[in-house]
């Protein structure tokens, strides 16, 4: 695997032995790394292929503005809730999630609450 771009030293977005953008992390995995570069595969701790480029894109984009420990908390929650219920979820549960609590944190720093329209069902 060839480094593509680093998102921090732990977080690149990779070319594998097809041409095939991977993104992979690992402790230290990109420090000192320049694009270009050989990646030592035994640092890879996890690995996201995703079916479609557009996924990648904005899965990539998403990793320079989400803080590493959300994108770590994202792959063992994901990573808990398939062992606990059986199942494989789809990559794009990445995004979506790290997303959503990236959002979520933001808006508990600056104490802003929001409203659930629908809570008079869910009573």
């Amino acid at each position: 695997m060839r480094l593509k771009k680093a998102f921090n030293n732990n977080a690149l977005l990779a070319l594998d032995e097809n041409e095939e953008e991977v993104i992979v992390m690992g402790k230290g995995i990109a420090f000192g790394k320049k694009s270009g570069d050989r990646i030592d595969e035994s640092l890879i701790q996890k690995k996201f292929v995703f079916d479609k480029n557009e996924l990648n894109e904005k899965f990539s984009q998403l990793f320079d503005e989400i803080p590493q420990q959300y994108v770590e908390l994202t792959v063992s929650i994901v990573e808990m809730a398939q062992k606990e219920l059986g199942i494989r979820f789809d990559s794009s549960i990445y995004l979506a999630l790290s997303d959503h609590i990236t959002y979520a944190v933001r808006r508990y720093k600056k104490n802003e609450n929001l409203k659930n329209a629908l809570l008079f069902e869910i009573i």
